[in-house]
C-alpha cells in the first residue's frame, strides 16, 4: 500500500508540476511558457509566426524575428527569438550573397548582438554586456549605420555609468548625442537629453 501511495504522489507531482512547454514545431524555438504572455502578446506572436512560416525570404523572416524581439518583453521569450535571429543572420552570411544582402544580414547580426548585451546589462552582467555591445559596435562600423552607432554608445555609457565610470559614460553619451544631431534625429536626440 505505501508502495502504490508513493507512485500516486509521485506521478502527481510530475504531473501537477512539470513544465509545459509551447509546441517547437509551432513555435521554432524550445521551452516557451505561453502563460507567461498576456492574451494580447500571445495574439501577436502568433501573428507574426504565421507571416514567418509563409515567407520564404530570409530577410522578411529575420525583420519579423526583429519584431517578436522589440515588442515582447517577457525575456524568458524574447532571447529565445534573438538567437533564432542571431543564429539565421550568422547562416545568411556563410552563403554566398551580394553586398547589399550581406550589409542586411550583418545588421541583424548587430542589432541581436546588441540585445544580448542588453540582456546581461539588465542582469547585472556588465562585463558581458560591453563585449557584446563593442562587437556590435564593430559590425555597425562596417555598414555605416549611424544610428544604430548612437543606440549603441547609448547603451554602453548606460553600462559604464552604472559601473561608476562616470568619466567613460560621460563620454559614450556625447557620441551618441553627436552622431544623432548629425542625424537631425530629434526623437533620438531628446532621448539622449533625458
Amino acid at each position: 500500500m505505501k508502495k502504490f501511495i508513493s507512485i500516486l504522489f509521485t506521478l502527481f507531482f510530475v504531473v501537477g508540476y512539470s513544465q509545459n512547454y509551447a509546441d517547437k514545431k509551432t513555435y521554432l524555438v524550445d521551452s516557451i511558457e505561453l502563460y507567461i504572455l498576456s492574451p494580447p502578446e500571445l495574439d501577436y506572436l502568433n501573428t507574426e509566426l504565421d507571416k514567418f512560416k509563409k515567407s520564404d525570404n530570409d530577410t522578411l523572416k529575420l525583420y519579423t524575428l526583429s519584431l517578436i524581439v522589440e515588442r515582447i518583453f517577457e525575456a524568458q521569450i524574447w532571447t529565445k527569438y534573438n538567437r533564432l535571429m542571431l543564429e539565421m543572420a550568422e547562416v545568411g552570411l556563410q552563403k554566398e550573397v551580394n553586398d547589399s544582402l550581406k550589409k542586411v544580414y550583418l545588421k541583424y547580426k548587430a542589432f541581436a548582438t546588441n540585445n544580448i548585451g542588453f540582456y546581461y546589462d539588465n542582469t547585472g552582467r556588465p562585463d558581458l554586456a560591453i563585449k557584446n555591445f563593442l562587437a556590435a559596435q564593430k559590425i555597425y562600423e562596417e555598414i555605416q549605420n549611424k544610428a544604430e552607432l548612437a543606440n549603441i554608445f547609448n547603451n554602453m555609457a548606460h553600462t559604464y555609468m552604472n559601473l561608476g565610470n562616470y568619466e567613460k559614460s560621460i563620454e559614450l553619451y556625447q557620441k551618441s548625442y553627436d552622431l544623432r544631431i548629425e542625424l537631425k534625429d530629434e526623437d533620438a536626440i531628446a532621448n539622449s537629453l533625458t
